[in-house]
C-alpha cells in the first residue's frame, strides 16, 4: 500500500435515515430518546464522504454533534447509558 495513492480514514456515522436506520428506531420503541437525537440523511452523509477524501481528512463523524461523543467519552457512556432504551424484545 506504501506505493499507492490510496488512503483509509474511518468514518463514523450516527443514526441516518435509511430503511435499516429507521426499523432500528422501531426496535426500540421510537420513544424520546430515538426521535430527538439528530439524524443524517444518505445524500449528505454520502457528500461528506467524498469531500473528505477529496481533502485527505483524518476522520468523518456525521452528524457533527457526534464529535462531542470522543471530547468527552465518559459523559456520553453516562448519557447513553441512562437514555437508550431496550430493544422490544421479537414478536
Amino acid at each position: 500500500m506504501a506505493s499507492c495513492a490510496a488512503r483509509a480514514s474511518p468514518c463514523s456515522p450516527g443514526p441516518v435515515h435509511t430503511p435499516m436506520g429507521d426499523a432500528g428506531a422501531v426496535s426500540y420503541g421510537g420513544g424520546a430518546a430515538t426521535r430527538w437525537i439528530p439524524w443524517g440523511t444518505t445524500d449528505v452523509l454520502a457528500a461528506r464522504i467524498r469531500r473528505g477524501a477529496e481533502r485527505g481528512s483524518a476522520r468523518l463523524v456525521y452528524p457533527r454533534l457526534y464529535w462531542t461523543s470522543r471530547w468527552f467519552p465518559g459523559i456520553a457512556r453516562w448519557l447513553l447509558d441512562r437514555v437508550t432504551p431496550a430493544p422490544k424484545p421479537k414478536a
